[in-house]
């Protein structure tokens, strides 16, 4: 699924480096921030919950979009509480439902940042 939808966002134009945990996320921060962040509830390590609060500790300017596919309306209300731009359900169908939220993300970053 992650390298699906890695070749999906990159046909769409994006570019995109995968991580596999929040570990190696935050590894990788200083030398190239994300300008959004896709992240799966169900993440490794920290989870998607611990990477949208550290990536709304070390910038929170950045979109995070989370994904599940396991959805609850108490996960998605948490989710949204706690900062995420967006959460969505897969499986994603279509694709479509990707792009449109990169999409939103990437003009509401380019917003934020020109306001600054």
């Amino acid at each position: 699924m992650l390298r699906t939808l890695e070749r999906s966002v990159v046909r769409m134009g994006y570019g995109v480096r995968v991580f596999e945990s929040a570990d190696q996320l935050w590894g990788a921060w200083d030398s190239c921030p994300p300008d959004i962040v896709l992240s799966d509830v169900q993440m490794p390590g920290a989870g998607g919950f611990g990477m949208l609060q550290g990536v709304k500790q070390l910038d929170p300017e950045v979109p995070v979009i989370l994904m599940t596919g396991a959805a609850s309306i108490d996960s998605a209300v948490r989710a949204l509480r706690e900062g995420a731009y967006d959460y969505l359900v897969k499986p994603f169908v279509p694709i479509d439902v990707v792009s449109a939220a990169l999409s939103r993300a990437s003009e509401w970053r380019a917003l934020r940042t020109e306001n600054r």
